[in-house]
């Protein structure tokens, strides 16, 4: 499955999409700033089916109990949930408050479309290890699935020794060639001048 790297790159491409406000031509910082809550909740969102790496530390094996039940459908509903009332219930902080944008049940949407990226970018991942691919429907059934072709390579992760080896390095760059471009554009377009037609004589 991709790295915490693509995952934290389609989560924060999405929530810029989502959730930063277009200005016009204003610096990055200043176009980022009043949504940066928001942003952070993304990648939290993006990420969050990886919690399954937790028990792995425990068992002696990180694979132990990837890729399953927080790998569906059910749970990135859960997730989304979760992370949209911590935005409603963010204390407030001046013009960076999430909440002033996640109260809304857009908000929540955006959130539970952030959460199913991250199930759609495994479906498009290598697979090395039966059972090939993900229950990304569960509750609703417990099949697994996996893309015919894939866009991202298998991590060699069955524990942290394998973490730092070339093939991961390739494996991260290849995240990075998919998944840098398009956060690229969306912040490109967040900022681009809007030009308005000027009105007839």
């Amino acid at each position: 499955m991709p790295s915490p790297v693509a995952h934290s790159l389609i989560g924060l491409a999405l929530g810029a999409a989502f959730f930063v406000p277009r200005a016009r031509g204003a610096s990055l910082r200043a176009t980022l700033r009043p949504s940066r809550g928001l942003l952070c909740l993304s990648v939290a969102a993006a990420t969050a089916a990886d919690l399954d790496y937790l028990p792995g530390l425990f068992m002696g094996s990180l694979n132990a109990a990837h890729r399953l039940y927080t790998h569906t459908l059910g749970w990135s509903l859960l997730a989304a949930l979760a992370l949209w009332l911590i935005g409603r219930w963010w204390p407030a902080r001046g013009a960076d408050r999430p909440g002033a944008v996640a109260s809304g049940w857009l908000a929540f949407i955006g959130l539970t479309l952030i959460a199913l990226s991250h199930l759609a970018a495994d479906w498009v991942t290598e697979d090395l290890r039966p059972p090939y691919g993900l229950m990304a429907l569960w509750p609703i059934n417990s099949h697994y699935y996996i893309a015919p072709h894939v866009l991202f390579l298998h991590l060699q992760k069955a524990d942290f020794s394998q973490f730092f080896c070339r093939h991961n390095a390739w494996a991260v760059t290849v995240e990075l060639a998919w998944c840098l471009p398009p956060l690229l554009a969306v912040l490109f377009y967040k900022q681009a001048r809007i030009r308005h037609a000027h009105p007839p004589r």
